[in-house]
């Protein structure tokens, strides 16, 4: 019963953002620029170089502070777009593969729901250039690891205030950042039937493969942040959810990648607000980070 009432408080929320962003002018104009400059990088670590890009010159080359913390997403990126003014922030959306905003319309609480739910995302990820080039892609993949594509979307503008109501404008706590799509593995759906039994197949035979494709995606966001000027940028515990990727290896693979590309980046900001109890997400990434 109570499930039953929180999803519908979510729906309703979900809609109210859409009726706004239907209705105000300018919040319209935002969502046609957003879609008009969106990038669809089909293999970010194939198709993007950062060799001879400055990265993090102009603050003295240094590498960028990474951190975690228990607060939303939309909590982090709007503190980091007050604190850092000058600079691009970027959020790393974890999205549906094959639809846009996920579950969002049935009340689903994932991260991609709650940035939905108070953002023009969800407009901006209903276009034929996403529906083609991300969307269909995913479809067309022949199990659950899906693609390594990743969608840029510029300045997406986030509607909720510090209060937690729907803004349409700056005075109120309207403020922009520019999105990282991305879809993670779905290991949770990755079964073999044996014996009339249905066993997950990811065991140590499989590992070194789920590996692969997650250095793949986790180096694919940062290149495609990097390319795009992202100085700020909110990750997060990616695919860690529902799609029961272990806390531990995504948090390691990100670790292993901001070696390489954290001189890019000004700040990099772990926001992991659903596991606050001992021995969850947010522990493992702050003891691995």
């Amino acid at each position: 019963m109570l499930f039953q009432q929180h999803s519908k408080r979510r729906i309703k929320e979900f809609e109210a953002c859409l009726a706004l962003c239907e209705r105000d002018k300018e919040l319209m104009e935002g969502i046609r620029k957003s879609r008009q400059e969106t990038r669809l990088w089909k293999n970010p670590t194939e198709d993007i170089s950062v060799e001879g890009k400055s990265g993090n010159a102009k603050h003295d080359g240094t590498k960028g502070v990474v951190s975690v913390t228990r607060h939303s997403v939309l909590r982090d990126a709007r503190e980091l777009v007050a604190r850092y003014p000058e600079c691009r922030v970027g959020v790393l959306n974890f999205a549906a593969p094959c639809h846009p905003g996920g579950s969002v319309i049935r009340g689903a609480s994932g991260q991609e729901n709650s940035l939905c739910r108070a953002t023009t995302l969800y407009p901006c990820c209903v276009t034929e250039e996403m529906k083609r080039d991300y969307y269909d892609v995913h479809r067309q993949c022949e199990d659950f690891m899906y693609s390594d594509v990743c969608a840029y979307i510029p300045d997406v503008i986030c509607l909720s205030s510090q209060d937690g109501d729907l803004c349409a404008s700056e005075a109120d706590g309207l403020f922009r950042v520019d999105v990282i799509c991305c879809s993670a593995p779905d290991v949770s759906r990755v079964f073999v039937h044996n014996s009339g039994k249905e066993e997950n197949i990811i065991d140590d035979m499989h590992i070194e493969d789920l590996e692969m494709i997650l250095r793949r995606r986790v180096e694919g966001v940062l290149r495609v942040a990097v390319q795009h000027k992202i100085e700020v940028l909110v990750l997060g515990a990616f695919g860690c959810g529902g799609c029961g990727n272990s806390p531990q290896l995504v948090a390691t693979i990100f670790k292993k990648a901001l070696e390489k590309y954290q001189g890019f980046f000004r700040t990099v900001t772990f926001s992991i607000y659903d596991a606050p109890y001992k021995g969850g997400v947010y522990d493992v990434f702050s003891s691995v980070l």
